[in-house]
């Protein structure tokens, strides 16, 4: 799955930690605010993840409390031409957008290397 950060505005971004466990160190760098990560591992409220697009740490782990889900696969943004999505799935897109719009979160499309403006 895909996750926007969404936290850490002001801040210069949100706090990467080296491993999951309590008191784990945290690295020098912080995840920008807007960066697109993947999850690689969920346990509890700690995301493991590898940088997609954004600055920051290329993986560690981050708090699910200051990321939101891009969106499920095959529905919302990731539908392909010709599917549509069911009108769960564009409430859910819907919700992430007003989410990112709050934050001034900018999106950018990889296919055609643009911003995305709704």
């Amino acid at each position: 799955a895909e996750w926007v950060v969404i936290g850490g505005e002001g801040k210069g971004g949100i706090a990467v930690s080296l491993g999951k466990a309590p008191g784990s160190a945290q690295l020098p760098e912080r995840l920008a605010t807007g960066s697109l990560i993947e999850q690689k591992d969920l346990q509890g409220k700690l995301l493991r993840y590898v940088l997609l697009a954004g600055i920051g740490p290329k993986r560690g782990w981050v708090c699910v409390d200051e990321v939101t889900a891009l969106a499920e696969r095959g529905g919302g943004w990731f539908t392909k031409k010709g599917e549509s999505s069911s009108a769960a799935q564009k409430q859910a897109e819907e919700e992430t957008w007003t989410q990112l719009q709050e934050r001034n979160v900018q999106v950018f499309n990889m296919t055609s290397f643009s911003m995305v403006d709704r």
